[in-house]
């Protein structure tokens, strides 16, 4: 049974690696994937922020999901990709790259198959995260990258802090 609110775009889902575990988003939040050979290193403090790549002479800075979501920051390697996304972060609209270890495929993912996140007495998790997905016998996050973002305050070495 479809959900009235979710059309079937809404319910692909992009599944990727980060720490060596699948995690999933929107596919209509996935504007590209691109190799990360062009990405170039940033001095920063925030371990998140990998630095930037160039998007047809527009650069996108990329963040690690490694570190926001309490994993070790990624090294990559020779199937890790950038997925360029389109997301609204504090009521702004961004363009942000995601380094991601490699890239599984799309699965549907429908409001009947995301669970609620069971009961940690933590409220971090749930904060970034709109639920786990039961796929092909194991579970797997589905991010939510906006609130997620937002929660990182990123900073560069030519502006004040700023959150992405």
């Amino acid at each position: 049974m479809k959900s009235e609110t979710e059309t079937p775009e809404e319910s692909r889902h992009l599944i990727f690696q980060v720490g060596g575990h699948d995690h999933a988003i929107g596919l209509l939040e996935v504007r590209e994937i691109t190799e990360c050979d062009s990405l170039a290193s940033m001095p920063t403090a925030d371990r998140a922020l990998r630095g930037v790549i160039d998007l047809r002479g527009a650069a996108v800075p990329v963040v690690d999901l490694a570190p926001l979501l309490g994993l070790s920051p990624a090294e990559p390697g020779k199937d890790a990709c950038v997925l360029v996304v389109d997301v609204e972060v504090r009521g702004r609209p961004a363009t942000i790259g995601l380094l991601a270890g490699s890239v599984s495929g799309v699965a549907e993912i429908t409001p009947e198959l995301l669970q609620p996140l069971p009961a940690t007495g933590s409220e971090a998790a749930g904060n970034c995260l709109r639920g786990i997905a039961r796929l092909e016998g194991k579970f797997v996050p589905v991010l939510d990258l906006p609130r997620l973002l937002a929660a990182a305050s990123l900073t560069t070495p030519h502006s004040s802090p700023h959150s992405l």
